[in-house]
């Protein structure tokens, strides 16, 4: 399942569509405060993700459950949508690139993914953010909302 996933994150990376470039050039690295001159991204994003943390994460087993790596990679999407909220095009790119992983994740073989509870987890995550907008603190980072979710890693269909 881990390389799996690693081979949908390298797809992604290497797609030619000029706006996942664009996404990738701003999220696909952790944020350089002096080349990306973001210098207020910690205080509005609290919980920073990006791809090539992402990818660290797996070669680490971090992940127990395929929610996990599913919540931290909506954690890249929420972030660019969050930072970038009044510049609708980014807004628009964030959102479409997730459909693409996403879309690519649901046609690999194997995967057991249940979108509706994945969904509703986001939702749960969503409302926190759209009650307490400048909350430092969530109740539950994705990773421990993941934790609670019986799905395991090794959930690849025979």
């Amino acid at each position: 399942l881990k390389q799996s996933l690693f081979t949908i994150i390298q797809l992604t990376i290497d797609e030619e569509q000029p706006k996942t470039k664009v996404f990738l050039d701003r999220f696909g690295q952790s944020v350089d405060l002096v080349y990306n001159d973001v210098d207020d991204y910690f205080e509005k994003i609290t919980d920073p993700m990006d791809l090539a943390m992402l990818q660290n994460l797996l070669v680490l087993d971090e992940f127990d459950s395929l929610y996990q790596f599913l919540l931290n990679l909506n954690l890249i999407f929420l972030n660019a949508r969050k930072y970038h909220q009044h510049d609708p095009d980014m807004v628009k790119i964030a959102s479409e690139c997730e459909n693409f992983f996403i879309q690519n994740l649901s046609e690999c073989k194997g995967f057991k993914i249940d979108f509706d509870i994945y969904q509703q987890i986001l939702k749960r995550i969503d409302l926190y953010d759209i009650q307490k907008p400048n909350s430092k603190e969530r109740p539950l980072f994705p990773l421990q909302v993941a934790q609670q979710i019986p799905y395991r890693m090794d959930g690849l269909s025979d």
